[in-house]
């Protein structure tokens, strides 16, 4: 999902912060969507805040689109003050190809006509990596945002007692894989190791690792170590739940990819997944679509 911003103000999006009409928003957007957000009276401006963001202008006007996100939300009875930033890896688009790919991007025959806030059910940066609007090597590049919360969180002191905290601190090129251990996943952690190996990081799961006399212990480590934790919970494996609570207590990104959705359990269902078939066409689209995820994590975390 990504949010949709066109303005008819030229320059409106040259600089941090912008105004928009508060009615205009969720404008062109499916019911279904509204009403998962709160709808217009009390959006979930939460939500909103952390998807990904196409800044774009009026047909009359001509300006190039940007991609960023929203780092900032204040309101008032009538209207929305935006700060944003953008993705400064990332190029411009211009208008002519938003035009041309707007069928792609979920964007309606007339809404390039109208100043409005949208949100489109689409995964955007999957969508602008195959118009090649943007490749995935510029997804995988550091930008000068930071898209994690610049806001205070609560902090949670932790001291675990069944584990022991690995010496050294994260390691920024590794990916840690939690599935089932059972041959017919191995295709499946190959895929894994091979799109992960497209952005220059090594992906792990603890068969390759034995650095403890306990395989729990080897399993938190590798978990703490990386940046982002890929989940497969197909066949409803108990152990790959536990390791998902592991690492969402450690702050990590959980990237859920799973056979039967019917296998994610209730507490994890509110959570976007990848479902996929365990089939050579299967696995590869598997790989084209955690790919973009891949790049714009790499991009927040760098």
């Amino acid at each position: 999902m990504y949010n949709l911003l066109i303005s008819a103000a030229a320059g409106v999006w040259e600089q941090s912060p912008a105004i928009f009409p508060l009615e205009r928003l969720f404008e062109y957007t499916e019911k279904s969507i509204v009403e998962e957000l709160g709808g217009r009276d009390d959006p979930n401006w939460t939500k909103l805040k952390y998807l990904p963001c196409i800044f774009a202008y009026e047909s009359p006007v001509q300006c190039n689109a940007r991609i960023g996100e929203i780092k900032r939300l204040r309101t008032r009875t009538k209207e929305i003050r935006i700060e944003f930033e953008f993705y400064d890896n990332l190029p411009e688009i211009p208008f002519e190809k938003l035009e041309q790919f707007a069928w792609e991007l979920d964007i309606g025959e007339w809404e390039l006509n109208r100043t409005h806030w949208a949100l489109k059910d689409i995964d955007l940066f999957k969508e602008l990596v195959d118009a090649k609007l943007i490749s995935r090597s510029q997804l995988s590049l550091s930008t000068s945002t930071d898209s994690i919360s610049t806001e205070q969180h609560r902090q949670v002191e932790i001291r675990p007692t069944v584990f022991d905290v690995p010496e050294g601190g994260i390691e920024n090129d590794l990916v840690a894989v939690m599935r089932p251990f059972k041959p017919q996943f191995e295709p499946v952690q190959r895929a894994l190791e091979k799109i992960c190996g497209e952005f220059n990081l090594r992906c792990c799961d603890v068969s390759k690792v034995w650095n403890e006399s306990e395989i729990i212990q080897d399993v938190f480590s590798l978990i703490y170590r990386s940046i982002f934790v890929i989940c497969d919970f197909s066949k409803g494996n108990p152990n790959v739940f536990y390791e998902a609570g592991i690492a969402h207590t450690l702050g990590k990104t959980v990237i859920p990819i799973v056979q039967d959705p019917k296998d994610i359990p209730f507490d994890l269902g509110h959570h976007r997944y990848l479902q996929y078939l365990p089939t050579e066409q299967g696995l590869n689209e598997l790989a084209t679509g955690i790919a973009p995820r891949i790049g714009s994590l790499i991009a927040r975390l760098s």
